[in-house]
């Protein structure tokens, strides 16, 4: 990639469904250590990245928030010029957890709202603060008691009081975005024919993390 074609990245931005403008090269904050984290997003904010994607379950929210509000308070960065994407975890899927779970989120990233809110697998755990519960043979308790399609209700609602300007899912096939899609058979069609999935390129599937992943063998 030439500095031609970074410096126009920089300020290009993809129309989703929707007309969502989501900033096309964005900043994954998956990173462990809660300084490293901070100081990266800084970096990161300077360097012209504009999409910042961030979750719960990385438990560096308040890092993340905190390398924001130092660029607001340099007078490098507008709220309107940032892309915010964090991410409901499996824990919270049961629709009276939803509006709880961003509302820490957003306490934690000191945002009035974020503009992206996804739910982060369609997988839901047994609810509690533990993110990743299991039993006495070390397996995911998994929660039978709520469905994807009740999740994604009590997300809906987050766009309509203003916590969300837009929401999604992520890690998700096609099969399990039927049960709550919406989207015209044209707009599926694209998302079958053009996307390809199942290809990671980071180190989650070696590590295990975030919890739910098994480890990819050697």
């Amino acid at each position: 990639m030439n500095m031609t074609t970074s410096d126009a990245l920089r300020y290009t931005k993809i129309l989703t469904y929707g007309s969502v403008a989501i900033p096309a090269v964005g900043f994954g904050t998956l990173i462990p250590d809660p300084v490293a984290t901070k100081q990266a997003t800084r970096a990161a904010l300077e360097a012209g990245f504009r999409h910042l994607d961030g979750a719960e379950r990385y438990r560096n929210e308040a890092a993340v928030g905190d390398a924001i509000q130092d660029a607001f308070k340099a007078g490098t960065l507008r709220r309107e010029d940032l892309f915010v994407t964090t991410k409901l975890w499996n824990t919270n899927h049961r629709p009276e957890r939803v509006k709880p779970a961003i509302d820490a989120s957003l306490r934690r990233l000191q945002l009035d709202y974020v503009d992206c809110y996804l739910i982060h697998t369609p997988f839901a755990f047994q609810p509690g603060d533990e993110q990743d519960p299991r039993d006495e043979h070390g397996r995911v308790i998994y929660d039978s008691g709520v469905t994807l399609v009740e999740t994604w209700r009590a997300m809906e609602r987050l766009v309509d009081d203003g916590h969300a300007r837009s929401i999604g899912l992520s890690d998700i096939t096609l099969e399990k975005l039927r049960e709550i899609s919406t989207l015209p058979e044209d707009a599926m069609r694209e998302i079958r024919e053009r996307i390809t999935t199942n290809v990671r390129l980071n180190t989650v599937v070696h590590t295990g993390v975030p919890g739910f992943i098994p480890r990819a063998r050697s």
